[in-house]
């Protein structure tokens, strides 16, 4: 009995993690959580009360920022590293928002259009009014 309950134990345990490894980048070291793997990686974490994301293709690392100028506009300096990344498509950036949802779904197209094998689970919330 006891051997059962352990094994539930660790499998309940284990089933909410997720994969996070710790990566340099520029550096510095952030342990990032990897939301899609294939051709390019899209690699996230809340770091200093920030969602901080990443890409990664060929063990290169950049990080996918989005500053304000003197304006108070933002930068979406964002847009340039996924054209940087994505050179060998002809996919539309224009409606890339720098959120979770919006870069997985994207970096999941990409990774669908380059690798006719490649696979994906998306999980769309359903809001009820």
């Amino acid at each position: 009995m006891r051997t059962v309950l352990i094994i539930a134990l660790v499998i309940c345990c284990a089933t909410p993690l997720q994969a996070q490894e710790t990566y340099t980048v520029n550096g510095e070291s952030y342990i990032l959580k990897t939301e899609v793997s294939s051709t390019i990686d899209l690699l996230w974490n809340i770091i200093d009360n920030n969602y901080r994301y990443f890409l990664r293709k060929d063990n290169t690392i950049k990080e996918l920022v989005n500053t304000k100028n003197d304006n108070g506009k933002y930068n979406e300096e964002y847009l340039n590293t996924l054209k940087e990344f994505m050179a060998d498509s002809e996919m539309d950036f224009s409606k890339v928002k720098l959120l979770l949802y919006s870069l997985k779904d994207f970096v999941n197209t990409y990774n669908a259009a380059i690798d006719p094998s490649y696979v994906y689970n998306t999980k769309k919330i359903s809001v009820k009014t």
